[in-house]
């Protein structure tokens, strides 16, 4: 089928749907990695925590945010939110984190290398 492409104008909500659609049409059995690949372990490039920005602080967020907050090979950079309070809120509970109202900030933050 050829993979997704979404446009930069499309709303969340269409993107939402598009983006069922096509797991829906894809209905295929998952891949594995040859026995050989499987075999070699995964190891950082370098001993830096990766910097993970959030979109989204709702009930969810937060917990991703917690979660991230005690994992020792990540750290927060930074987290969005359409309600700029809410986004401070979170962002104030964890040193030096920032916050914004726009999640274009969080994926294009210098020191974002993730975005859950």
């Amino acid at each position: 089928k050829g993979p997704l492409y979404l446009s930069c104008s499309m709303t969340k909500g269409a993107v939402v749907l598009a983006l069922a659609s096509s797991a829906a049409a894809l209905q295929c059995a998952p891949r594995r990695a040859p026995p050989a690949a499987r075999a070699a372990p995964l190891t950082m490039v370098d001993d830096n925590p990766i910097g993970v920005g959030i979109i989204g602080a709702g009930r969810i967020g937060l917990v991703h945010l917690e979660a991230l907050s005690s994992c020792p090979d990540a750290r927060p950079v930074i987290i969005s939110n359409p309600t700029l309070s809410k986004a401070k809120a979170a962002a104030e509970t964890y040193p030096g984190m920032a916050w914004t109202s726009d999640d274009t900030e969080v994926i294009n933050h210098p020191d974002v290398d993730a975005v859950w």
